[in-house]
């Protein structure tokens, strides 16, 4: 492979290696310390950065678990690399995407880290919500292939905000929630696959049966 064959990874600067340095220190002392826990002085120690970098990047110790939340929801999601396609079956595409967000939900580190976040924001849950809502971006994997179905016109004009909501309400109700609060064991894998197919089934039947 001759140098003008070989793909071009782009240059980080001096400021955004320290940036991930701070996060990757971040994301290991708050999942085994806490937030309350772990100082800004360790924090700096353990990224080999000064306190005041970490200040530059970040204002407070509650911006940066949010960001570490955040970061792996937006990553995670832009990973999934699924587009509507007009001519396939809408079941087999749905469950595609709903099966990789199931994936995203129930990740032990996405749990953990909103379980230190929730952890933090005990007494102040409303504060959490619209933080996470300011840092969490809304074009999920479901909401780019549910807006690219309807840009086709292969799926009907649908409330993309009500959809989105509804199918990750019924995600987060069976396999988010009970395990961010450990109120039982990790699904298995098969019992995920059938959430996924359910749910699937059920938008067909809500938003799609009774069409030509």
């Amino acid at each position: 492979m001759s140098g003008h064959d070989k793909v071009q990874t782009p240059k980080r600067n001096r400021s955004e290696i320290k940036r991930e340095a701070i996060m990757l220190a971040a994301k290991e002392l708050f999942q085994t310390q806490g937030v309350q826990g772990t100082s800004m002085d360790e924090l700096a120690r353990v990224a080999e950065v000064s306190k005041r970098t970490v200040y530059n990047h970040f204002a407070s110790k509650e911006a940066l678990v949010l960001e570490l939340v955040a970061e792996l929801w937006q990553s995670a999601n832009a990973d999934i690399k699924v587009c509507f396609v007009k001519d396939h079956p809408v079941h087999p595409q749905l469950l595609e995407v709903l099966n990789a967000e199931i994936a995203i939900m129930t990740n032990p580190d996405y749990l953990e880290l909103v379980r230190v976040a929730i952890g933090h924001f005990m007494f102040h849950p409303g504060a959490l919500k619209c933080e996470l809502e300011s840092r969490v971006t809304h074009e999920s994997a479901l909401r780019r292939w549910l807006s690219e179905g309807i840009k086709s016109g292969a799926l009907p004009n649908l409330d993309v905000d009500e959809v989105e909501c509804t199918l990750h309400g019924m995600i987060k109700g069976v396999c988010f929630w009970p395990s961010l609060m450990q109120l039982c064991e990790p699904l298995p894998k098969g019992e995920l696959e059938r959430l996924g197919a359910d749910i699937a089934a059920f938008f067909e039947f809500k938003y799609l049966s009774g069409r030509n």
